[in-house]
């Protein structure tokens, strides 16, 4: 179902890029991709690929929805994929030359999973907020841009485990395996508030 999802959401980012192509100057795109690292020493990064379609209110302001894929490392060990839809607004300021510099700011929701998880539960989504500032170059003599950015990130999602599970792990010389089982139908829960640093590249036209 997640695939069909993930499917489904790649190809309205690409039959909306060719139905904005075609229309007036004041439709808007930009498609990023990018890393997100816990801290500068880039522990637990994750990855991120978002595109933006928007209204250009004026030569300097658009507004718009953004559809992303995100996937965070949490506590070394757990991998989450969420799939946040978001409102976005897109500005640049300096003058209108051939390099400017942009703030964008998304808000939204994003539907999480977990992959790579050795316990069986379900994982909730929850609030999406992402504000990132950054340089953009304008490609040739078109519409054609592209960017560099830098943004903080902040994605919360809940995990609950409802079934038992044990974690073998080696103790001393003689590789002594012991196990930890947890109580048949325990709930555990992770209340999981990531916060992330950004640092995309992006295209857009």
């Amino acid at each position: 179902m997640k695939k069909y999802i993930l499917s489904a959401l790649v190809f309205f980012g690409i039959c909306n890029s060719q139905i904005l192509l075609a229309q007036e100057s004041k439709f808007t795109h930009h498609t990023e991709v990018g890393i997100l690292p816990y801290n500068l020493s880039f522990q637990e990064i994750g990855v991120t690929v978002q595109t933006f379609n928007g209204y250009r209110l004026n030569p300097d302001l658009a507004i718009g929805a953004t559809v992303s894929y995100d996937k965070y490392s949490v506590d070394d060990g757990f991998k989450y994929s969420v799939l946040p839809v978001s409102l976005g607004i897109r500005y640049d300021f300096l003058e209108p030359k051939s390099t400017r510099m942009f703030a964008g700011l998304d808000a939204g929701y994003g539907f999480a999973w977990e992959t790579d998880a050795f316990r069986e539960g379900e994982v909730k989504g929850g609030l999406r907020f992402n504000p990132e500032v950054g340089m953009k170059w304008k490609l040739g003599e078109g519409k054609f841009f592209m960017t560099l950015a830098l943004g903080y990130q902040y994605q919360h999602f809940k995990a609950e485990y409802t079934s038992f599970y044990f974690r073998p792990f080696l103790t001393g010389l003689m590789d002594q395996v012991d196990y930890y089982y947890s109580p048949k139908d325990y709930v555990e829960t992770k209340d999981i508030n990531a916060h992330r640093f950004s640092f995309k590249i992006g295209f857009g036209f």
